[in-house]
């Protein structure tokens, strides 16, 4: 299991990988985290974005390549995403490439 300082934006708790605030533009921890996330042995995983607003390029990536891995494994992925982020990635035209719920 990484040390807390490798992912200073993300807390990784069993099959929950939660965004405490904005990640860094080209920083990789949300591919990083991703990558740590699968490790762990549970059959619904968990990718928590509701505290955010945006995400950038890279971390749309990590979570398109997140969703495909999940469906590769035959594993539920639920991320959650606040309205304000909906928005966001409804402007993004990012359909069908994410799948995502919203949270209040």
């Amino acid at each position: 299991m990484p040390a807390d300082n490798d992912f200073p934006n993300l807390t990784l708790e069993g099959g929950r990988l939660t965004a405490r605030r904005e990640m860094s533009f080209h920083g990789r921890e949300l591919e990083l985290a991703c990558r740590e996330l699968f490790k762990v042995d549970e059959p619904e995983l968990v990718i928590d974005l509701s505290r955010l607003d945006y995400v950038a390029s890279p971390q749309i990536g990590a979570l398109t390549a997140a969703c495909a891995r999940a469906v590769q494994q035959g594993r539920v992925l639920r991320v959650l995403v606040s309205p304000v982020l909906e928005k966001f990635l409804g402007r993004m035209k990012i359909d069908g490439l994410i799948d995502y719920e919203v949270v209040d």
